[in-house]
């Protein structure tokens, strides 16, 4: 009998944030609501922390166990003591384990220098998303990004556990190939074993992984 093992716990997403950019954390926050529906994140900020709590030990510990690192970026992020701490350790962690620095630019800024102008920014082009002339596609073009993130970063830790138990059935977020129903009648045998292609997987050569459906 196949043994399942569920690779997707929730990404931990942890923000770097000057509080004068307190509405941009909140927006971004609310872009990502789906992705917190699915069980696919818990995103994490020093608003969370309670009154008579370590407030510097909680932050370490949130930073050191994120799975990605958001700054969002402008001037007043730049000019803070603490943001340039946590972005030192943000990198000094994407270059040793597999985690992801995302800066998000949300005021406009001068990034020439910038000890995390290697990254991709988002939104699209760097472009700030208080220049866009509608904020809401700004947070769209985000929280897309930070999407495509999250499948990537998925993947490789689905990958990773099928390394050490290659006889288990990782689950995933799968998309059937256009070929198999995607119901199961139910006077099936219970592990009905398929082939499905990876959701990101587009061509006729995509990947082809195996997985059991369980009803």
């Amino acid at each position: 009998m196949f043994e399942p093992i569920d690779a997707f716990d929730p990404l931990k997403i942890f923000y770097s944030y000057s509080h004068r950019d307190e509405e941009y954390r909140q927006g971004l926050s609310s872009a990502l609501s789906l992705l917190r529906r699915r069980g696919l994140v818990q995103d994490w900020c020093d608003r969370k922390i309670v009154a008579g709590s370590d407030w510097a030990g909680e932050i370490d510990s949130h930073l050191e166990t994120a799975d990605i690192v958001v700054l969002l970026v402008s001037q007043d992020f730049l000019a803070s003591d603490y943001c340039s701490t946590e972005t030192k350790r943000a990198l000094d962690l994407h270059r040793n384990r597999s985690i992801d620095v995302i800066p998000v630019v949300v005021r406009e800024v001068d990034l020439v220098g910038a000890p995390f102008a290697h990254l991709q920014y988002l939104p699209k082009d760097g472009l700030a998303i208080s220049s866009w002339p509608n904020v809401d596609a700004a947070y769209k073009d985000v929280a897309v990004g930070i999407r495509t993130a999250v499948d990537r970063l998925q993947h490789g830790r689905a990958a990773e556990l099928q390394r050490g138990t290659p006889d288990a059935v990782i689950h995933e977020n799968r998309k059937l190939d256009a070929a198999i129903a995607e119901e199961i009648p139910i006077d099936l045998p219970r592990e009905v074993a398929v082939q499905v292609r990876l959701e990101a997987s587009h061509s006729a050569g995509s990947p082809i992984a195996s997985a059991a459906f369980v009803r």
